[in-house]
């Protein structure tokens, strides 16, 4: 395992590597790695790579350092660089995790502050189970709101819209699409993601560009959910483009609540990681796109296994991974 996660540090921070003078705005840097488990503990065992990242004369390259760490988990290491290290840890039994550190000062010594203690968590593998997963963003069959003005329901473990629209069973999640299209810089997409009784939603904000593969917590929330969700893209006049989807925002929901004297008593809970995304058409129809996991086995647990998708039939551009 040596290495390895080296070089997958750089490739998934889109290091360039070329063979080049390295410009003076590389300095020394020191940093120590501290690799700690959910509970805070130090991580003995794990394969930890530093990358410090270099200018050249046609873009960057990255000098890599790598180590085992010991019992305290740490790794203290020094090179130079532009201000930009990139590191990363992986252990058997655990996720891999990511990260980006950028220096903000600069002595004449070097990049500071000098050798910060800087974390990786690294969460362990436990239970992962079949779900169904799936990009709609980059399905071939795309989630197109079939009508306008009127409630539709869409059945996530058959992927189609419910009846008369499509061959659906459960209306999962409920769409209302409101239009106005009065030119191509006058426009507004409204929609509002809608849960019948016991059902919702509710928003996680973390960090999708590092950390963990492994996101969001392990096990749904018992409540906490809300029964409508605004979403919209729009452009008014002079104004530019206005949406509801933010970076690091994801959604944990239930559907198919069964509620005994005011009490969910059974369900069925997901994911979706990253914001729902209103795409407009050319019309005054509009597409949803987002990425979901749906475990069907009535527990709250959200660790997915991607060998056991339960779809069976997606595309390369469907499939979805850990992250």
């Amino acid at each position: 395992m040596k290495n390895r996660i080296v070089y997958l540090l750089l490739s998934i921070c889109g290091c360039f590597i070329f063979s080049s003078q390295v410009y003076a705005i590389s300095k020394p840097a020191k940093v120590t790695i501290v690799v700690v488990d959910e509970q805070g503990q130090p991580l003995e065992g794990a394969d930890v790579g530093v990358g410090f990242r270099q200018d050249t004369g046609w873009g960057t390259k990255s000098t890599a350092r790598d180590t085992i760490v010991g019992a305290d988990g740490k790794f203290t290491v020094s090179d130079r660089c532009n201000s930009v290290i990139t590191y990363g840890a992986s252990k058997v039994d655990y996720y891999n995790s990511y990260y980006k550190y950028i220096f903000q000062k600069l002595s004449n010594n070097g990049w500071e502050p000098w050798n910060p203690e800087l974390k990786i968590v690294m969460r362990k593998i436990e239970n992962p189970v079949s779900m169904y997963a799936r990009s709609a963003k980059s399905s071939r069959k795309k989630i197109e709101i079939p009508v306008v003005g009127k409630d539709v329901g869409f059945d996530l473990v058959e992927y189609d819209w419910v009846p008369p629209y499509g061959k659906g069973k459960y209306p999962d999640f409920i769409f209302h699409l409101r239009s106005r299209i009065s030119s191509e810089r006058d426009y507004e997409y409204n929609v509002v993601l809608k849960f019948s009784d016991g059902n919702g939603i509710q928003k996680f904000e973390e960090d999708m560009g590092q950390g963990s593969i492994y996101k969001l917590p392990r096990y749904a929330p018992e409540h906490g959910y809300i029964k409508e969700l605004q979403l919209f893209t729009r452009r008014l006049p002079g104004k530019q483009i206005e949406r509801s989807r933010k970076e690091g925002v994801n959604y944990i929901f239930r559907i198919r609540a069964k509620v005994e004297d005011g009490k969910v008593v059974d369900a069925i809970y997901g994911k979706i990681l990253r914001d729902i995304y209103v795409r407009p058409k050319a019309d005054d129809k509009a597409k949803i796109e987002f990425t979901y996991y749906l475990n069907p086995d009535g527990t709250r647990n959200l660790e997915f296994a991607p060998s056991r998708n339960l779809f069976t039939d997606l595309t390369d551009l469907e499939k979805v991974g850990i992250k």
